[in-house]
């Protein structure tokens, strides 16, 4: 017992002098072997956050199943373009980088409209989209036979086994949702297609590392592998569908909401998960926001030998 607790506190120290160093906001969880932390930095520990682009990781799990279940394919062409699955979740379809056209959208058949009509790029190439998502989404919903975040609760958040997770725009009932420093006006304000697939997920630090392992240990899709597969090189790592890997190994998820929220999911090589949620916008959109700024000092020193 007594090492378990020395090496908790130790855990503890190391997470409270990052988040010092940081001045970090939030909330941060950890789980190492048998250690688990979770703290609140300013914020209960229990706080949701709208975490922005790690809904696409949610999207991505959400069409690998439907995979599995033959309902959706990868190499499929989607809602009569010449794009397929696959290119719209490594984000090599040719859609230009996010342009949040489908933002205030209420309508599926208007939000792919106004999504295709784009100008295209060359396929092949990376281009990290929103838009992409999106059609993802639309697509589910056809091939699924349910309102898209129907969906995703049922494929997804069930099976993980969360509890504190919802959708845009009203979240969990009775959950303590961290405030949005500039929340979404009019038409955003209400559901729509701009806040599904690629973002309008609310969720806590615990929820989240819920669903990584659960993704993780293969019980949202058969084969986790092809969704962290090394698919396209980065400048540093690779794409996946839906999620990244780093040079070092570990497998990553992000995401920074222009509202205010921010987050990010680390599993390392070594099985330790690490995530961190902020309600500190970044100052500038390709800004580090706090949580990725915490993330990556956690995993350098969790990582040390």
């Amino acid at each position: 017992m007594l090492p378990a607790l020395l090496a908790a506190a130790s855990l503890a120290s190391i997470t409270d002098a990052a988040a010092a160093k940081l001045r970090f906001h939030g909330v941060v969880r950890i789980e190492r072997g048998t250690e688990q932390l979770e703290r609140g930095y300013g914020l209960a520990p229990d706080t949701a956050f709208w975490v922005a682009s790690i809904a696409k990781s949610f999207t991505a799990a959400l069409v690998l199943r439907l995979v599995d279940e033959g309902r959706m394919k990868l190499d499929e062409r989607v809602l009569g373009s010449d794009i397929t699955v696959d290119e719209l979740l490594t984000h090599t379809s040719g859609l230009p980088h996010s342009t949040y056209v489908a933002e205030g959208i209420a309508d599926a058949g208007q939000a792919a409209r106004a999504i295709l009509a784009q100008p295209r790029g060359a396929k092949g190439t990376f281009a990290y989209t929103n838009e992409g998502y999106t059609l993802l989404a639309i697509a589910a919903e056809r091939a699924g036979g349910a309102p898209f975040f129907d969906l995703v609760d049922r494929e997804v958040v069930v099976p993980a086994g969360l509890r504190q997770t919802g959708f845009w725009p009203r979240c969990v009932a009775g959950g303590n949702v961290a405030k949005l420093s500039r929340p979404p006006r009019g038409s955003r304000a209400r559901e729509n297609w701009g806040f599904k697939g690629a973002e309008g997920i609310c969720s806590t630090a615990g929820d989240l590392a819920r669903f990584l392992r659960a993704v993780a240990e293969g019980r949202i899709v058969k084969h986790p592998e092809v969704l962290f597969e090394k698919v396209v090189p980065l400048a540093e790592g690779f794409a996946g569908r839906g999620f990244f890997t780093s040079p070092n190994g570990t497998i990553w998820t992000r995401g920074t909401e222009d509202y205010g929220h921010n987050g990010v999911v680390k599993l390392l090589r070594d099985g330790t998960l690490i995530v961190a949620l902020s309600d500190v916008p970044a100052p500038k959109r390709d800004d580090v926001a706090q949580s990725r700024a915490l993330g990556d000092e956690l995993e350098t020193t969790l990582s040390s030998p």
